[in-house]
C-alpha cells in the first residue's frame, strides 16, 4: 500500500508517516524498485499501534524506546511492559481532569416509564460526568 493510501486510511499525514519512519517508529518499510514506499501488513499493524498509543498521549520518546525494544523480540517483554505501565500511570494521573459526557434522547413513542428507568440506570452505571437529555 502506498503512502497516500495509508495516510487516508489512518488519517495521518504523509509527512507524519515519513517522520515516524525517520525516528524509528516505523522501521524497514519496504520500497519498490522505484524507491516508493510499499507498506505491508506489519507496517500497518505498527501504524495502528502508534496511532492508538499517541491517541492515549503516550510520548514519542516512550514509543521510540518501546519500538527499539520490540525489535529485540520476546527477550524485551518485561522492559516493554514497564514502559507501558509507566505510560498508563501518566494517563491515570490525567484522568481525574477528564470528563465524559453524553447526549440522551428520551420520550420516544411507545417508550414506557420502565424503558426510561432502564436508560437512566445505564447512564448511571456508565459514570458519565454529565448527560444532556433531550425529549423526542
Amino acid at each position: 500500500m502506498r503512502i497516500a493510501e495509508v495516510s487516508k486510511q489512518f488519517g495521518i499525514s504523509a509527512d507524519t508517516l515519513r517522520y515516524y519512519e525517520r525516528i524509528g517508529l516505523l522501521s524497514h518499510v519496504h520500497r519498490n524498485e522505484s524507491g516508493i514506499r510499499d507498506y505491508g501488513e506489519q507496517d500497518l499493524a505498527r501504524i495502528r499501534f502508534v496511532k492508538c498509543m499517541r491517541g492515549a498521549n503516550v510520548s514519542i520518546e516512550a514509543l521510540i524506546e518501546y519500538m527499539e525494544l520490540f525489535e529485540g523480540g520476546d527477550a524485551t517483554l518485561r522492559a516493554r511492559k514497564t514502559i507501558l505501565e509507566k505510560e498508563r500511570e501518566k494517563v491515570r494521573e490525567r484522568m481525574p481532569h477528564a470528563a465524559i459526557t453524553t447526549d440522551i434522547i428520551v420520550g420516544f413513542p411507545g417508550e414506557t416509564d420502565e424503558d426510561f428507568e432502564d436508560t437512566m440506570r445505564v447512564v448511571e452505571a456508565s459514570r458519565f460526568s454529565s448527560a444532556f437529555t433531550f425529549q423526542y
